[in-house]
């Protein structure tokens, strides 16, 4: 990431939402568009491998959500829930070049965590 010397003092902490390109199984639509994400790592320049998120979803469906009210603190546009059982996976190069719009907390991380410890095989 030498072409990008702006990343060197990033880092993307647990509870951060970045902003990804995505669409859910369960959507009709398969559309896929920039969604919001809960990264569950810390993530910087040194970072590799694969780091889990949870994606919002303003209209989510599934028993597991978790509601996330919009507020300065997260910068959502609009009240959204986390859906854990839609937990995925990005190379951390994906996300470290996406800037935090803001973080959940930890409450709502600490639900997210044990949210997907209970999705996971």
């Amino acid at each position: 990431m030498v072409d990008r010397p702006w990343l060197a003092n990033r880092v993307i902490k647990p509870g951060d939402i970045i902003l990804t390109p995505f669409g859910f199984d369960d959507d009709p639509t398969n559309t896929v568009k920039y969604r919001p994400v809960v990264v569950l790592d810390e993530v910087d320049i040194n970072s590799s491998g694969t780091i889990d998120i949870v994606p919002l979803s303003a209209s989510g469906w599934g028993d597991d959500l978790i509601s996330i009210e919009a507020n300065d603190d997260n910068g959502l546009p609009r009240d959204s829930s986390a859906v854990p059982s839609a937990l995925m996976s990005l190379d951390a190069s994906d996300v470290i070049i996406r800037p935090p719009k803001g973080n959940v907390g930890d409450d709502v991380l600490n639900e997210l965590f044990e949210a997907v410890e209970d999705v996971q095989p």
